[in-house]
């Protein structure tokens, strides 16, 4: 049996890279990384169902979540909190593992880029600041949301 523990994933976000060529640095100040992935569905029940509904592929939904710790001084921070006050678009990669992935191996995500549509600040007494973080996909001239795969020899 194969699996991957929740600490092995990555979150990158592209560092001043182009899409044809990014540059990914590590989020490494997080937790609690959420990966949303949903589809809408439409009825396309009619009567030759027998009584039952009928549904038909919808649109697709993704988003990424997660916790990054209040600190200024790390990858990331800035670029993140600047996209958010800005309204400017950041390339993100959520991973299974590591960008390469190592000798033998693959890793599979998703690749977007992304709005930061909440940036909200946790000051919970006798914890670290927090920050919950949500990232959406945006219309841009580079690529639609896809889903993120890659394999070494």
């Amino acid at each position: 049996m194969a699996f991957v523990l929740g600490q092995d994933g990555k979150l990158y976000f592209n560092d001043g890279g182009t899409y044809a060529s990014p540059t990914w640095t590590e989020l490494t100040q997080i937790k609690d990384v959420t990966l949303n992935l949903t589809k809408e569905t439409t009825d396309v029940t009619t009567r030759s169902a027998a009584g039952y509904r009928e549904y038909a592929d919808g649109l697709k939904d993704v988003n990424v979540s997660f916790k990054m710790l209040w600190d200024q001084a790390a990858d990331g921070y800035d670029e993140i909190l600047a996209a958010y006050e800005n309204n400017t678009p950041i390339e993100i990669l959520c991973v299974d593992g590591p960008e390469p992935p190592p000798s033998g191996s693959t890793i599979k995500g998703v690749r977007m880029t992304c709005m930061v549509s909440n940036f909200s600040r946790d000051e919970t007494l006798g914890e670290a600041m927090w920050s919950d973080v949500e990232l959406r996909p945006v219309a841009n001239d580079d690529a639609a949301p896809a889903i993120y795969t890659k394999s070494t020899p």
